[in-house]
């Protein structure tokens, strides 16, 4: 089965690339490589209900408390999230009212993933709903790197090079893009059918 580029995107570019460029050593050695291997799974948080991904908006709340924080808020349209191993999700401290970034796995207590169904487009990713309830992440598990949901855009030069495991010639990374390949010359194919299709019309109605 041919995976959907949305959900290696969102794996890949998105929740992988955050922990590279944000995480601490520690963290990027505990998740980044069997992540590169697809034995675990990321997710990428930051939209919500209402409000998009508009960042400066944020409504999800991170307090601080003994040993860790304390998430509390809802996620929307976020794809992965529904079988993910890691979820990268973004909340607001409450203290500094900067956006910080967080390392929350499947089986916290107080997270909720939740399958959006009955959708138009995309139905191949699986988007879903998030409530995060009284969740509590470990110190450990807060992406360093973001102080501000700024620093996200900051750090992206240091990506290029940096980590072996996803660098352009790796494994994992020739197969994502001859995965991405194959699902544009598919659209490309499907064009075509179509533009033949219109022809074959258009020769009927002269």
């Amino acid at each position: 089965m041919q995976a959907s580029p949305v959900f290696l995107m969102t794996h890949s570019s998105l929740a992988m690339k955050t922990i590279a460029l944000a995480g601490s050593e520690t963290q990027k050695q505990k998740y980044l490589p069997s992540l590169a291997q697809l034995k675990t799974i990321g997710s990428w948080g930051l939209t919500e209900p209402g409000y998009g991904s508009d960042a400066s908006s944020l409504k999800t709340t991170a307090t601080k408390v003994a040993g860790g924080w304390i998430l509390e808020g809802q996620k929307r349209w976020i794809a992965n999230s529904t079988f993910a191993d890691v979820l990268v999700i973004f909340a607001r401290n409450t203290i500094t009212n900067q956006i910080n970034g967080f390392l929350v796995k499947k089986d916290a207590p107080g997270l909720q993933a939740t399958k959006i169904e009955n959708k138009i487009g995309l139905r191949m990713v699986q988007n879903g709903d998030i409530l995060l309830k009284k969740v509590f992440v470990p110190d450990e598990d807060k992406l360093p790197g973001i102080t501000s949901f700024r620093d996200t855009n900051k750090k992206q030069c240091e990506w290029n090079g940096k980590y072996p495991n996803l660098s352009e010639d790796s494994e994992s990374r020739k197969r994502e893009t001859e995965r991405l390949e194959e699902g544009e010359r598919g659209k490309e194919r499907n064009r075509e059918t179509r533009r033949t299709r219109e022809v074959e019309k258009e020769k009927q109605r002269e």
